[in-house]
């Protein structure tokens, strides 16, 4: 049942938008404002519109809806009223979403824009009677919009193991491999599996400790030699940094390709530049 009046006039217009993501204790907020648009009614009339609440859920590619959670409230208990001129209102709401949900979604999103549906209800007072009203509202966010409530969060500065990918407080020596594993991050977050580890493989070119001469595993190797054999990894990120044959042409990257290139490096630069410091 709609957002209507008893002699199906239209009580209002209601359009969800996302306004803004931020990094809280325990895991993200994602904010969102629904605005209202309140037709006007005639003069003795005073429709209200109480309880209103929504439920969030993400569209997959398969056009299937997945549940993340119901939408709180951001200022208590709001009444919207209807007056003899057009309201033009809105009302706050966010979700707290752990990490697994933001990944979730990620994956969902697969590198492009984001749907979300708000399944959206209130309880409209007309002539001292409640009654129940439920409308769904589809909210497409383009993906350079996402991406920026993403840095909101700060999510694009932290991995699936949660290893920061911020040079601001590290060895400074290491400020070029961070700078050069957030491009690989901001390209994961575009989409771009393939062009994400291949600047992985920039990264690794810029540590410091990049050995000159070659290491070979055995069991004379010191700590630090065995972490700098993690850097043998170039070897996988050849394929997608270089198009000269069959393999490497034929080769298609996916998603967790990223991740795990990301993650990896993260943490070998992470370790490195605090033995270092």
């Amino acid at each position: 049942m709609g957002f209507d009046l008893r002699n199906s006039r239209r009580f209002c217009e209601i359009t969800p938008e996302v306004y803004s993501g931020q990094r809280v204790i325990g895991g993200y907020l994602l904010s969102f404002a629904i605005r209202l648009l309140i037709n006007p009614v005639n003069k003795g009339e005073n429709p209200q519109l109480h309880h209103l609440t929504a439920e969030l859920w993400i569209e997959t590619p398969q056009r299937s809806q997945k549940f993340i959670g119901q939408l709180q409230s951001t200022q208590g208990p709001a009444i919207h009223q209807a007056y003899d001129h057009v309201n033009n209102t809105a009302q706050g709401f966010g979700i707290k979403l752990s990490f697994s949900d933001l990944n979730e979604i990620e994956k969902e999103r697969c590198g492009g824009d984001v749907t979300f549906l708000l399944k959206i209800k209130g309880m409209i007072l007309e002539q001292g009677d409640y009654r129940p009203s439920w409308e769904d509202r589809t909210l497409r966010i383009e993906q350079s919009a996402w991406i920026k409530v993403l840095d909101q969060m700060g999510y694009s500065k932290f991995l699936l193991i949660e290893v920061p990918t911020s040079g601001e407080n590290s060895n400074p020596a290491y400020n070029l491999s961070y700078a050069k594993l957030e491009e690989a991050q901001q390209a994961m977050l575009r989409g771009q599996w393939r062009q994400s580890v291949a600047l992985c493989r920039d990264c690794l070119e810029t540590l410091p400790t990049f050995p000159e001469d070659e290491i070979s595993p055995n069991k004379e190797n010191t700590k630090k030699e065995r972490l700098q054999l993690i850097q043998k990894l170039m070897h996988l990120t050849h394929l997608a940094k270089h198009s000269n044959n069959d393999v490497a042409n034929n080769t298609e990257w996916q998603r967790e390709d990223a991740l795990f290139m990301l993650a990896t490096c993260g943490a070998l630069i992470h370790k490195l530049s605090k033995s270092e410091s």
